[in-house]
Parts: C-alpha cells; sequence; structure tokens
C-alpha cells in the first residue's frame, strides 16, 4: 500500500448542535476561541468586524499563542452550518460538519500537500498533529468551556 502524502482527513465528534460548531469556524471572535491567538478578516482589504460571518473570497492573517508565526490566506467556501474551506500552508483545509444524534462530527481535510520532503515533514506531519491537539481543544472548548492552550508558556509541546 502506498501512503498518499498529498492529503489527511481527521473525524472528532463533539457534543453540540451543528450551528454552533459552525460559529467556531466562522468568525473571528469564533476562531479565536479556540484556535488562534489573533484572527483578522478582510474584505477587499476591509477588515470585517470580530462577530461578522466569513464568505468566500474574504482573507485573513491569523497568530498563534508562542510563537511569531503568521498565516495568511483566503476563505475559499463557506455554506452555513455546512462547509469551511481555506488556503493553509500552501495547501487547502476543508471543514465539513455533519449531525449524528446529538452530535456535530467535524471532519477535517487537508489536501494539496505538495510531495516533496519539507512538505511532507513541516505540513503533512506537522499539521497533522497540530490540528490534532487544536481539534481536541475545540471539542474541550464546547463541551466543558476548559481551554487546552498554554498562553503563557514558550516552546510547549503545542507550538
Amino acid at each position: 500500500m502506498k501512503y498518499d502524502w498529498t492529503k489527511f482527513t481527521m473525524r472528532i465528534p463533539i457534543e453540540k448542535n451543528k450551528s454552533d460548531v459552525f460559529k467556531t469556524w466562522s468568525s473571528q471572535k469564533g476562531i479565536e476561541s479556540w484556535f488562534l491567538r489573533k484572527a483578522l478578516y478582510f474584505d477587499n482589504g476591509k477588515q470585517i468586524p470580530a462577530n461578522q460571518e466569513i464568505k468566500k473570497g474574504n482573507t485573513f492573517r491569523w497568530n498563534w499563542y508562542m510563537n511569531k508565526y503568521t498565516e495568511d490566506g483566503t476563505i475559499l467556501d463557506v455554506k452555513k452550518d455546512q462547509l469551511v474551506s481555506f488556503t493553509f500552508v500552501g495547501s487547502v483545509v476543508t471543514v465539513k460538519l455533519k449531525s449524528q444524534g446529538k452530535f456535530t462530527f467535524v471532519e477535517l481535510t487537508q489536501d494539496h500537500i505538495p510531495l516533496d520532503e519539507e512538505s511532507k515533514v513541516q505540513i503533512h506531519l506537522g499539521c497533522s498533529t497540530g490540528w490534532t491537539y487544536h481539534l481536541t481543544n475545540l471539542k474541550s472548548m464546547l463541551e466543558n468551556r476548559k481551554d487546552l492552550r498554554n498562553k503563557k508558556f514558550k516552546k510547549v509541546f503545542n507550538n
């Protein structure tokens, strides 16, 4: 069996309705609550309000806790309570939401990952590890209101 380094998919069940989960992906306020230190979204170069829902064609600038890394990207698609897709570190991330009973399954796929050795390590392995951590934090925040991010320390396991 040949391994596909161009993509990965992960799923996590969250005991919340799709609308609540979607809100955590679809605005500055939402995504900062579990993932980023700062997220700025722009519509034709003009910053949109923190509570405003993002839309296809918006651009963003993201910053994390504990490092100086900045990611600029574009929102590729948004379908209310169903899907958010965006460019990310030279690849594409698509988040789909599916209801099953009292759970919403978050299915995250990162694809279009380049096949050079650095991308295999930095994007495929690095991002899959990072998303595992951050999706766990999303679940923790929505179900228990417990933020697992280490906001005060440098050089810890989640950066």
